[in-house]
């Protein structure tokens, strides 16, 4: 039944938009319900998920008062908990897209190929040598 006026009205308006039932219409299904909407808060929505997902354990709180008192006060804790998730979100994707930036502006680095570099010259395996000329290598071992 609402369904089928739904659709009388919604043509009304579309095929008759100058008659004064077509402005009715557009006054109290369109107008009026858009202006609760603008005077809606995010806590508001937050407020009523809470109320409608927590009916039954609400209920145990006993009066309607604490109960609502309750869930006004989760609705704050949850509105805090998305603005600061929201914030972090923003934040890690302002620093992925300025290191992006940064990895885009640096020249890529092409390697030479199969050039040898020359290294300098060849080290070669040094034998234990005392670190003063006045130690006697053979009293460090006997001992």
């Amino acid at each position: 039944m609402i369904l089928g006026f739904l659709l009388f009205a919604a043509a009304a308006v579309r095929f008759f938009p100058d008659t004064p039932f077509a402005r009715t219409l557009v006054k109290y299904l369109v107008e009026l319900p858009m202006d609760a909407m603008r005077k809606l808060e995010r806590r508001h929505i937050i407020l009523v998920v809470i109320l409608l997902c927590a009916g039954q354990s609400l209920a145990i709180l006993g009066s309607a008062e604490l109960a609502l008192a309750y869930a006004v006060d989760m609705s704050v804790y949850y509105d805090l908990l998305i603005c600061a998730w929201t914030g972090s979100a923003l934040n890690s994707l302002r620093t992925s897209l300025s290191s992006l930036r940064l990895h885009l502006k640096r020249p890529a680095r092409r390697g030479r190929g199969n050039q040898r570099q020359s290294r300098g010259p060849a080290r070669t395996a040094r034998t234990a040598q005392p670190a003063n000329d006045d130690d006697d290598i053979g009293r460090a071992k006997a001992a």
